[in-house]
């Protein structure tokens, strides 16, 4: 966790003028921009570039700690978590609709420090689920994947 806090956007090369963070169409939905950095059978590390009014659609990261950093700027961090479910009831059996309780909702403004996002059993097993959505501004109809293939969790967007 030091070792993410100390990131800075020079260490990867990263301004805020550069076009990965420019809205092309000011009409449009912005692009958003994976840039992959590292991957191994323990982990991977990406960085997403959102321009203005970018988001990135509500998703989830089964059984994963997701450490996020904040280069520059700012951005709305909303996330969920499934609400307890009644004694005695396994997850699995659990289908369709089910409660969700906003686990964080504010505002990061760069510098800030890392933020961890844990599921309760990501760090002991896989499995588990919690959902985040991350937005600049107002979310696009459409979302669109620029740059290196995105090899990390799939994105949903419900």
């Amino acid at each position: 966790l030091c070792l993410v806090d100390s990131i800075t956007a020079a260490d990867v090369d990263l301004t805020p003028n550069m076009l990965y963070f420019q809205r092309i169409d000011p009409h449009g939905t912005p692009k958003i921009t994976y840039l992959h950095l590292y991957k191994c059978d323990a982990f991977a590390i990406g960085i997403f570039c959102l321009p203005s009014r970018g988001v990135i659609p509500l998703h989830n990261h089964p059984g994963m700690t997701v450490f996020s950093k904040l280069l520059f700027g700012a951005m709305h961090v909303k996330s969920y978590d499934w609400a307890a479910t009644p004694h005695g009831t396994a997850d699995v059996q659990l289908q369709g609709s089910r409660l969700a309780k906003v686990k964080a909702d504010g505002t990061l403004t760069a510098p800030c420090e890392t933020s961890v996002y844990l599921t309760e059993d990501s760090v002991s097993m896989p499995g588990g689920d919690r959902y985040a959505c991350l937005e600049e501004s107002e979310p696009p109809q459409d979302f669109y994947l620029v740059g290196s293939t995105y090899t990390g969790p799939r994105i949903l967007d419900h």
